[in-house]
């Protein structure tokens, strides 16, 4: 029989994922996936009926683009894909029926992409962050055959599905090593990584020719945020120093770990930033090894080991450390009551509520 699927269609994504009350929506390997976390479920997104889910033939066959975002607005599905050519990328919004039947390109992002953020779908309009130099060309060769690198400006567009109008927010002053990168939503705004340095890259090296230990102590670095609670969308700044980087957001308040050379290697600076109150705080996260962060989520700092897969989570309340061995995936993020878990290396746009053992179902199940 033909399934059908009931939920939410004025949720919001970023970051990759489609939230709404009944569960999440994403691409696993490249098949559109509805996941209902209360019932340790997930099914394809497809209303054929026995259908293979292997050709374009399937609404939700989508193995042939690149999908970073799927929004659903008044009954209709939104679908953000990245197309790679060779001279650079391009970004195409895809409108099809709520089941992802007749699907047609409604918009066509005419600038390249040279590291576009994942996108942000919210309240009927699409925000993305693109920049004015395409991926192949920020680097050339002059005149003497020496590599050139080019700045950049990284503008945010805004593109409204109702009139279908385009318009540029605010663009960051041109710059090298210039990214952006979206983290997480907070009662209608959303808070982002961005980095910039006023030099190209070859003059961080002085003339040497390894790479300088710490890269963070020659870029600017902060946390911005995109406001859109009122009425006009809105960009501003929240902190920015030599080294910032993001842990992301939790009980209200905005995390991130500044780097301190003097410090002892198993120890962190994590900075807080409580958004109701606009305080700021800090403290001294010992997570007992030379390790890399991965997110914060539910009062918990998780950090990945450089030379193995095991995961270390700090409580931030108690100061407890717990090590978890051999682990394939680790929280990423939360739904409700659960974890979303991505790959330990990839990072990719995973979701697993089935069992992973003793310690892994633990991390995927339980807050």
């Amino acid at each position: 029989s033909q399934e059908t699927f009931d939920f939410e269609k004025n949720g919001c994504c970023y970051n990759g994922f489609y939230t709404c009350e009944e569960g999440l929506i994403y691409v696993d390997d490249g098949i559109l996936t509805f996941a209902v976390p209360e019932k340790k479920a997930r099914t394809v997104l497809c209303t054929v009926v026995d259908c293979s889910h292997n050709s374009e033939e399937c609404p939700a066959y989508l193995e042939d683009y690149d999908v970073f975002a799927i929004y659903y607005y008044n009954d209709k599905q939104y679908l953000l894909m990245r197309n790679v050519y060779s001279d650079g990328v391009n970004a195409k919004v895809y409108e099809a029926d709520v089941d992802g039947r007749n699907r047609r390109v409604i918009y066509n992002l005419e600038q390249d992409d040279a590291g576009i953020a994942m996108p942000i779908c919210y309240n009927g309009e699409i925000f993305i962050f693109v920049s004015s130099v395409g991926s192949w060309d920020i680097y050339s060769k002059d005149e003497n055959g020496n590599i050139v690198e080019h700045p950049r400006d990284i503008s945010l567009i805004s593109y409204d599905i109702d009139s279908g109008n385009q318009m540029v927010v605010e663009t960051f002053e041109e710059a090298y090593n210039q990214w952006i990168t979206v983290y997480g939503l907070n009662n209608g705004k959303f808070y982002f990584q961005y980095q910039y340095s006023d030099v190209p890259t070859e003059e961080l090296w002085n003339g040497d020719d390894e790479i300088p230990e710490m890269m963070s102590e020659f870029f600017k670095q902060g946390i911005g945020v995109l406001d859109l609670s009122g009425s006009d969308p809105s960009l501003d700044s929240i902190i920015e120093a030599d080294s910032v980087i993001f842990m992301g957001i939790d009980s209200n308040k905005l995390y991130w770990y500044e780097y301190e050379e003097e410090m002892d290697y198993s120890l962190m600076e994590v900075h807080f930033y409580d958004i109701g109150s606009n305080e700021n705080g800090k403290m001294i996260v010992d997570s007992g090894a030379s390790e890399s962060f991965i997110t914060v989520v539910n009062g918990k700092m998780f950090f990945k080991h450089y030379y193995n897969n095991n995961v270390t989570e700090y409580e931030i309340k108690t100061g407890d450390v717990h090590v978890y061995h051999n682990m394939e995936y680790v929280p990423i993020g939360t739904y409700k009551n659960y974890y979303i878990l991505g790959e330990l290396e990839l990072y990719s746009d995973l979701v697993e509520f089935d069992s992973l053992g003793k310690e892994k179902e633990y991390l995927a199940l339980r807050n």
